[in-house]
């Protein structure tokens, strides 16, 4: 799935920035999610599509493409879904969709292992250095 954010407050900044969800982020988590206020979900008709949408939309919010089509008031703004669907995608051609999908799902795979570690470390570090400068626990060179 890919999270959307379709309303926003702020002058400055478009909605829709994305996260993309697959079992790794649930596995990890361990806790049930649900799309609440301000976010909708996107489930791509073939999960082999995932990658390539939650990437082309990141471009369109890199490129400000999401400024264009909002609508609302000065301080909250929403996405204009009916402008959404005017836009022009391309799309590449079917085959083209599995080697990309199974070269990306590596990469984001990698990107999600080293974030748990990075996470682990983390938690190891906050728990001991507060010991280390204490004196509480030594390190014997």
């Amino acid at each position: 799935d890919i999270v959307i954010e379709i309303s926003w407050w702020t002058e400055n900044q478009s909605t829709w920035r994305t996260m993309y969800i697959n079992s790794e982020i649930l596995n990890a988590e361990q806790l049930p999610m649900t799309c609440v206020n301000f976010c909708k979900i996107i489930r791509p008709k073939k999960i082999v599509y995932s990658y390539f949408m939650y990437l082309y939309l990141n471009i369109l919010y890199q490129k400000w493409v999401f400024f264009n089509i909002e609508n609302g008031t000065t301080w909250i703004k929403n996405l204009d879904m009916k402008a959404l669907m005017n836009l022009e995608i391309i799309i590449p051609n079917e085959d083209s969709f599995q080697e990309f999908n199974d070269f990306v799902k590596k990469l984001y795979i990698k990107i999600q292992t080293n974030n748990t570690q990075i996470e682990a470390l983390s938690a190891t570090r906050d728990l001991l250095l507060p010991k280390l400068m204490s004196g509480e626990v030594r390190v014997e060179f």
